[in-house]
């Protein structure tokens, strides 16, 4: 069986993180912040098996998204190698327009 891939972050995807849980103690309550963090993470984490379940979205640049709608935020990532290098992760509603 092969090895899983290993799921990284960018130090912009980890910045979105902290957002969101920043923004949901702000506006919602740190429970919800809190249950909303560990299932991100979680999904994320499924990228370590699951790699090639989202399509590409940009092939010059090989992105691929991943949508938590539980949630409403977009996971936007790369397979480089057995690396899973996480870019973004964004609100569905916000630009998706970024650099890599």
């Amino acid at each position: 069986m092969n090895k899983p891939y290993r799921v990284t972050l960018s130090i912009r995807a980890d910045q979105n993180l902290t957002d969101i849980k920043y923004y949901l103690e702000s506006e919602v309550s740190e429970e919800l912040a809190a249950t909303a963090l560990a299932y991100i993470t979680s999904r994320i984490r499924d990228l370590e098996t699951f790699s090639f379940r989202f399509p590409v979205i940009d092939p010059k640049h090989n992105l691929r998204r991943m949508p938590i709608n539980k949630f409403t935020c977009n996971v936007f990532y790369k397979i480089e190698g057995r690396t899973i290098k996480i870019y973004h992760v964004r609100h569905q509603a916000q630009n998706p327009v970024f650099h890599v």
